[in-house]
């Protein structure tokens, strides 16, 4: 492991500080395998390695994902082919493919059976036997013969093998020739004429320590890649080299950054609900980060409050004697599995080994063999002087504590990740958020959410240009710079070739010159027209409808040239020829709405403008921003008002012919899934599609601790400025009764009259009492964005609010 790890250093492949157990081990401390010292943290090596283990342990080592195939190269040559191999894995039948290879062998219509198979929850450890538990599904199943049918066969057939696979990460590397200890087969797309792995055990890895064989898992991890395209930047900008400390973990921004909630784009600490848990515990230290992993977990997560509270000086008392010198760090609640072995070693006289046998057995709930340790634990508590009711307590307690505990080493190591993307975050920005996109620009909605993020934190981004940017994301002069392969139709391959043609041969002068310089092989007429869309053409001063019309002509004449050049015509006399000067088709101008739908298709967001900006009075005067309802106080149930565009529209036919449906919902600040049935939506449904946009209202919900919303109505933003404003409120507290402000507000009012919207004052007079003033009838105004704009102008922004109440809400 060593010689692996040595080897990823010495090439500048950045490797993970450690995993799993092996963090807890001095000895891989020492020998520089993982980068967190054990003594410092409290780790236990016995929970790595022990003499009554009954089998070898696992070491895992993480490696920036995109040199990973560097280190298997590696392994192979260093230790040899014969000797070296993945490992097999068998995958078994699950509910939804039981019954779709059911469904095929009766040769039943494939939409019948996919039906049937999506009504099948998603899972892991999804089976059949919780499935039957659904009313839905049963009835639907009873209905039909043939669904019947299918249906038993494939409860007989659930948890068969079905195929076999290869491990993600693990391999294993013998000390011969691997046919003297495992069958060996070559697994499928075998290419012998590459240097990586190219044998696979025939054994699972459930057998391999039978055959004297150790796994070693080696995994990718983004965020070291990420980390690693960042430092690379910092000192390409700054010609700073930060070093990042595996021993300083003190600084006090990243705690503060960390607890205002802004963890995006933080290892493992970014969902929405570890960003609650942040906000309400406020770090200081790296043991808090430690802690923070290890409770965001089912089981230990309902603990999460009260641990809070004791951390913020709630009294609390050890349920037993003893207990304090190892549960002092959390505050009396177990939350690590090192702190049961610990329990037992001082409670019942347990040696470290063997409380690591009682934590395995525990947490694998074998029944016989957590019988006999009772035994041993309760006649060990007694010989301490303990109480057999008071030991037989803490021992349900650690039985039950066994099931979803974690492994300190395990979140200890992982903190280290943490507080390393989340100290480049605070500090530099910049380079870290153009990393961090680069990791997800193969996933337009994932460059969505985090240009929403960069935003967010005011660090401008400029819109794709092909003499601008890079093949990913760039960080120049202050500004992110759109990577052109995070374009839909572009990828890594087109935008390399984009971007070498430029250096060598000069900027693009206009979208024939370009078609002229890059090779019609390495980009087709899908990748320009998506580099149209997303603006990457927008130097040219063209409009993108008329260079969207040219792009076949432009291929054409660029493929011409460039034959012509291969042919010897194109440079005669050694003369370099000019680009040629062609005037790009006329079209009809794109709408607003098409170039912003455009953008959203292959960009995963709007980038020149939003359609909501023109809207943006209306929806401050009467919606929530989205982004209060995600990371604000809500509660399930509350009514919200929520105005936003309408994305990934997806409809779905219960066994009862209802459909449901789901949409997202996007504002100006974030987006939220939202729930609807037919009967809700039925009056929309001619206007009911992606990009556009509606003012919703709704009620909170949870799933999966994300915010979402239940769909009570809705209407067209254009039908907000009436049914949403049946009264204007104006507060004047800002400028109190100022002549100049009233007579220019009152003038204002005077051109929009004619509407059937109410106007109310809310001032503050002078003897500072409020007062609130209806105007008459004959001054109701007809209430549109260019209102409300004039008016903000004048009275400030905030002091307007639109409503279906004669009340300020």
């Amino acid at each position: 492991v060593r010689d692996i790890i040595n080897y990823a250093r010495a090439n500048n492949i950045p490797v993970g500080p450690g995993r799993g157990s092996a963090a807890g081990s001095l000895i891989s401390y020492l020998l520089g395998i993982t980068s967190i010292d054990p003594m410092r943290y409290g780790l236990l090596f016995e929970r790595f390695l022990n003499p009554d283990r009954v089998s070898p342990p696992d070491i895992d080592i993480d490696f920036s994902d995109d040199e990973r195939g560097r280190i298997i190269e590696y392994i192979v040559q260093r230790f040899g082919r014969e000797r070296t191999a993945q490992i097999i894995t068998f995958q078994t039948l699950k509910p939804r493919q039981a019954i779709r290879d059911v469904g095929r062998v009766l040769d039943v219509p494939l939409f019948e059976v996919d039906r049937l198979a999506k009504m099948v929850p998603e899972g892991p450890n999804m089976n059949f036997e919780n499935v039957m538990k659904n009313p839905e599904f049963v009835a639907y199943t009873n209905d039909d013969k043939t669904r019947e049918e299918i249906v038993n066969y494939a409860i007989k057939i659930e948890g068969l093998l079905r195929q076999d696979s290869t491990h993600a990460a693990g391999i294993v590397i013998a000390p011969d020739d691997l046919t003297e200890y495992v069958p060996v087969a070559k697994p499928k797309d075998t290419d012998e004429s590459r240097s990586d792995l190219n044998l696979m055990t025939q054994y699972p890895m459930e057998s391999l320590d039978r055959a004297k064989l150790i796994k070693f898992d080696i995994l990718g991890l983004r965020n070291l890649s990420v980390i690693k395209n960042a430092l690379g930047m910092i000192k390409e900008n700054t010609g700073k080299e930060v070093l990042l400390s595996n021993d300083d973990f003190s600084d006090a921004e990243v705690y503060a950054m960390l607890a205002r909630g802004e963890s995006s784009g933080v290892f493992q600490l970014e969902s929405d609900g570890m960003r609650d848990v942040l906000m309400k515990m406020k770090p200081e230290s790296f043991e808090d980060i430690i802690a923070i992993i290890s409770l965001y977990r089912p089981g230990p997560m309902d603990m999460i409050d009260e641990y809070i509270k004791r951390r913020r000086g709630k009294k609390f008392e050890f349920d037993f004697p003893g207990l304090e010198p190892i549960l002092k760090e959390t505050y009396g609640i177990a939350v690590y599995q090192e702190q049961v072995m610990e329990i037992a070693v001082k409670i019942a006289g347990f040696s470290m080994a063997r409380a690591d046998i009682l934590r395995r057995v525990m947490s694998k709930k074998k029944e016989k063999e957590m019988a006999l340790l009772k035994v041993d634990f309760l006649k060990g508590a007694a010989e301490r002087g303990a109480a057999k009711e008071a030991a037989e307590a803490l021992f349900e307690k650690l039985e039950q504590f066994c099931q979803y505990g974690f492994n300190k080493s395990h979140a200890a190591a992982y903190a280290v990740v943490s507080y390393h993307t989340a100290y480049l975050k605070a500090h530099y920005p910049g380079e870290y958020m153009s990393a961090w996109l680069t990791s997800v620009m193969n996933k337009v909605e994932k460059v969505a959410q985090y240009v929403e993020e960069c935003r967010r934190l005011n660090i401008k981004l400029m819109p794709p240009d092909v003499n601008k940017s890079g093949v990913s994301f760039t960080f120049q002069r202050g500004v992110i710079v759109y990577g052109l392969a995070a374009i839909k139709n572009v990828g890594v391959s087109a935008a390399e070739e984009i971007v070498r043609q430029r250096a060598e041969k000069g900027e693009y002068k206009s979208i024939y010159d370009f078609c002229e310089k890059v090779g019609m092989k390495a980009v087709n007429s899908k990748t320009i027209e998506s580099l149209i869309k997303a603006g990457a053409f927008d130097f040219t001063l063209e409009k993108r409808s008329a260079l969207f019309a040219s792009v076949e002509a432009a291929m054409k004449l660029g493929e011409k040239r460039q034959k012509d050049i291969l042919a010897g015509q194109g440079q005669l006399f050694g003369v370099e020829e000019k680009p040629s000067a062609v005037a790009v088709n006329s079209a009809e101008d794109w709408e607003e709405s098409a170039i912003l739908s455009f953008e959203k298709e292959v960009l995963g967001l709007y980038i020149s403008n939003h359609p909501l900006a023109k809207f943006e009075k209306l929806l401050k005067s009467v919606a929530v921003p989205i982004s209060e309802i995600k990371h604000g106080n809500v509660s399930a149930g509350d009514r919200v008002i929520l105005g936003g565009v309408l994305d990934d529209l997806r409809k779905k036919l219960t066994p009862e012919r209802e459909e449901k449906v789901s949409f997202r919902l996007e504002d100006l600040t974030d987006s939220i899934t939202v729930y609807a049935n037919e009967k809700v939506t039925e009056e929309k449904k001619t206007l009911f599609r992606n990009g556009v946009i509606f003012v919703i209202r709704g009620r909170v919900g949870f799933f999966d601790e994300k915010a979402v919303v239940f769909l009570d109505s809705i209407i067209t933003i254009e039908e907000a400025y009436e049914k949403l404003g049946r009264y204007l409120h104006i507060k004047l507290r800002e400028i109190g009764l100022e002549e100049t402000a009233l007579k220019e507000m009152h003038n204002i009012l005077a051109m929009h009259r004619g509407g059937e919207t109410e106007v109310i004052l809310h001032m503050h007079a002078k003897d500072n009492s409020d007062v609130t003033m209806a105007l008459d009838d004959n001054s109701r105004v007809k209430v549109n964005e260019e209102l409300l704009t004039q008016l903000e102008a004048v009275v400030g922004e905030g002091n307007l609010h639109l409503s279906w109440q004669n009340k300020v809400q």
